[in-house]
């Protein structure tokens, strides 16, 4: 009796010791999908690839950092894998973080490691994912259609628009105190 109950005990702890390995091989897995998602960058559509790895959101690397003026580069010297703009550079999979994947031989990388301290701002909703940032360009270059508006003429009080400026030469000045 004694020799059954005590094959018994280590079944059942054989079985724990069994659940408990699967349980640390899950976690150590950290499983990825690819996301449908839509991507804009500063209002601009592009087609990019995006994984997910839990709440983390992996980007394309090379194609994204073209769209950010950034780039993804060793380091020199061996040193770590990098996204750079200008003088910044972001390393990624420092201090044990896991910021770069690679699927079907494309390299992703997550852009919480490197997008805030590029001046990158995001957001997902909905199946989108915008992202800004922060270099986008405002006014107005030569050949460009100034938006349609209407406005008061300071003078005659008439209305007018940059539709009837239209080939001429035009300085429109406002200015607005808050």
């Amino acid at each position: 009796m004694k020799h059954k109950s005590m094959i018994g005990i280590l079944k059942y702890f054989a079985g724990l010791v069994i659940c408990f390995c699967l349980l640390a091989q899950a976690d150590a897995r950290k499983e990825w999908h690819m996301a449908e998602l839509k991507v804009s960058v500063d209002g601009k559509s592009i087609d990019l690839p995006v994984a997910r790895q839990g709440d983390e959101i992996f980007v394309a690397l090379d194609d994204f950092c073209a769209e950010v003026n950034a780039e993804a580069k060793t380091l020199e010297d061996g040193g770590p894998l990098a996204v750079c703009r200008e003088d910044l550079c972001i390393p990624l999979n420092v201090s044990g973080t896991e910021d770069t994947l690679t699927v079907d031989g494309v390299l992703f990388g997550r852009l919480a490691a490197f997008g805030e301290p590029l001046g990158l701002s995001w957001a997902q909703n909905n199946g989108s994912l915008a992202v800004i940032s922060g270099q986008a360009v405002s006014g107005l270059g030569i050949g460009n259609t100034p938006p349609s508006f209407t406005i008061p003429d300071l003078y005659t009080g008439a209305s007018v628009s940059p539709s009837d400026y239209l080939g001429k030469k035009t300085v429109f000045y406002m200015w607005a105190s808050w």
